[in-house]
């Protein structure tokens, strides 16, 4: 069972008080060469096989409705509206030292990839450094514990403020029971708490699938659709029907380039 997030404010009182200092730097739509040259630029960065298959454009769109304006639990079942950072990401680590070490380059690596997607600045800090990402590397029992939820192996939280919708700081809790575990959690919890919480099972190779427990990276719809999330179009507090007509305009902007790219092969090789 995939980890189940908990969105928005659970600590209302602590949240009204943070402010969050936009630092977003995506060209904006209609930008004309800027705008192209960071289209090129984010399908060179992408690193997937030409090969993989990408889902019609369609069905992205109804996947990026299911993942970002419902949750697994909470409030949020029964809808919610669009909620992302604005501000830079500053991220540390705490639990076991093992893992730490060994995975703090695949965090590195997924941190610079989010950044070419979202706009934002990722950090790893060190220790008593101000940080708003907490990822914690712990069992699985003391996961299930601490979120007082019996089947998950991995879980997420980030909170924010009702009055702008924004998410100014999150917590990440990696399970150390296996490495196949660890790898999958790593990049599926950090990308949820970033503003797509639900899980969908309309696309099979993605992180978003329930059934999915072996991916280690975000696939290329996954990709689209954070990439869509961050979109300047979209603003933090739409409602579906307000945010979803503008969706499909960027997810069908975004695919067409790609299947373009992926027929001439210019996408990066997956390494």
């Amino acid at each position: 069972m995939s980890p189940k997030i908990q969105l928005l404010c659970e600590h209302i009182s602590i949240c009204a008080r943070l402010t969050a200092t936009p630092t977003q730097t995506l060209p904006r739509r209609g930008g004309g060469l800027k705008w192209a040259a960071f289209l090129v630029a984010l399908l060179l960065s992408l690193r997937v096989d030409a090969a993989e298959a990408l889902p019609s454009a369609e069905v992205i769109v109804e996947a990026f409705r299911q993942v970002v304006f419902r949750t697994e639990g909470g409030e949020g079942v029964q809808g919610k509206p669009l909620v992302r950072w604005a501000g830079p990401v500053s991220a540390s680590m705490d639990g076991d030292a093992a893992a730490i070490a060994t995975h703090r380059a695949d965090i590195v690596t997924l941190f610079k990839e989010l950044s070419t997607l979202t706009g934002l600045k990722f950090a790893l800090v060190v220790p008593g450094q101000p940080t708003n990402l907490r990822i914690h590397f712990m069992p699985t029992a003391e996961i299930r514990r601490v979120a007082g939820l019996p089947a998950i192996n991995c879980f997420g939280r980030f909170q924010g403020s009702k009055e702008n919708f924004v998410a100014m700081a999150g917590n990440v809790y990696i399970s150390t029971d296996s490495e196949q575990k660890t790898r999958h959690c790593i990049p599926e919890e950090i990308t949820q708490v970033l503003g797509l919480p639900n899980d969908t099972t309309l696309i099979p190779g993605s992180l978003f699938n329930d059934d999915n427990t072996t991916l280690r990276g975000l696939s290329l719809s996954d990709k689209i659709l954070l990439r869509a999330l961050y979109d300047r179009r979209l603003r933090p507090g739409m409602s579906a029907s307000e945010a979803m007509p503008i969706a499909r305009v960027v997810i069908t902007e975004l695919h067409a380039r790609i299947a373009d790219a992926q027929k001439k092969g210019i996408l990066a090789p997956s390494k």
